[in-house]
């Protein structure tokens, strides 16, 4: 790029100096963000859902969560080593402290799992399995979840409550859900997701004495929706997409990343450094 260009890219960093320069309430809503590294993906992925609860949810347990929003977690567990289940601990801290950036299938392709899929009506999801590669429905598939389907025995009974920052976030197990239904970006064909299990490797953390934590490779067979939060998508992915807005949150100079990145936005008025 020549120095010009590069000038007129720096118009577009949020709060920059440039007199033209956007500010946090020039983003728009439901912007797409591009990130380098998948750690960075998963919590912005994070952050977008936090601020969605925020508005939405209530802090007062007595209060009914939305139905627009589920938490969907795997439940059936089993470590690889002994084939027992996950206890209490172990599940909980999978929940909460392993990210999709955490949990890969194994195999020499592993794809990212989520095992606790923080959901909300038509967000934006992306596919991760060659299941159906000839009707379209292969791994980067992009789509928008239209809704969640229970078994028709579920009551509710079966749901539970997770605090999430202090809100109150309806929470199902994922062995109670028979499908996520969900829209193809840019096309009105919906299809079916359905769990299955796998074989994963997780970057586990253990606690060794009270306050002193590490990560350890652990294996664990999860039962999961083959699918992750795509508000955040890193350089590779964004390939062949088009983006009316696109938040570039990291920069990284490597194998051609900038062009790819830049190049995925119509105007220069959606994008935002």
């Amino acid at each position: 790029p020549t120095d010009d260009d590069i000038d007129m890219i720096n118009t577009r960093v949020v709060g920059g100096e440039h007199p033209d320069a956007p500010t946090t309430e020039d983003i728009p809503e439901g912007i797409a963000y591009a990130v380098y590294r998948n750690v960075d993906k998963s919590a912005i992925n994070n952050g977008v859902f936090a601020e969605h609860i925020k508005n939405t949810h209530s802090k007062d347990p007595h209060d009914s969560p939305p139905l627009h929003t589920l938490i969907v977690r795997s439940d059936d567990l089993t470590w690889k080593s002994n084939q027992k289940a996950l206890g209490r601990v172990a599940r909980h801290t999978l929940w909460s402290e392993c990210s999709d950036c955490d949990i890969k299938t194994t195999g020499e392709h592993g794809k990212y799992v989520d095992t606790f899929l923080k959901l909300s009506t038509n967000m934006p999801l992306m596919y991760t399995e060659n299941h159906d590669v000839s009707n379209g429905i292969a791994n980067g598939t992009l789509c928008f979840l239209q809704k969640v389907v229970l078994h028709t025995n579920v009551t509710l009974n079966d749901f539970s409550l997770t605090n999430v920052d202090g809100y109150h976030v309806r929470t199902i197990d994922a062995s109670k859900v028979d499908y996520l239904l969900c829209q193809i970006d840019g096309s009105e064909r919906v299809f079916q997701v359905r769990a299955d299990h796998v074989s994963c490797k997780i970057d586990f953390p253990i606690q060794l004495l009270p306050g002193q934590w590490i990560r350890k490779k652990v294996r664990a067979s999860v039962n999961r929706f083959p699918v992750l939060a795509n508000h955040a998508t890193t350089g590779h992915k964004l390939q062949g997409q088009t983006k009316e807005s696109l938040f570039i949150s990291d920069w990284h100079y490597g194998s051609n990343w900038p062009y790819v990145v830049l190049s995925r936005v119509t105007t220069l008025k959606g994008l935002f450094l």
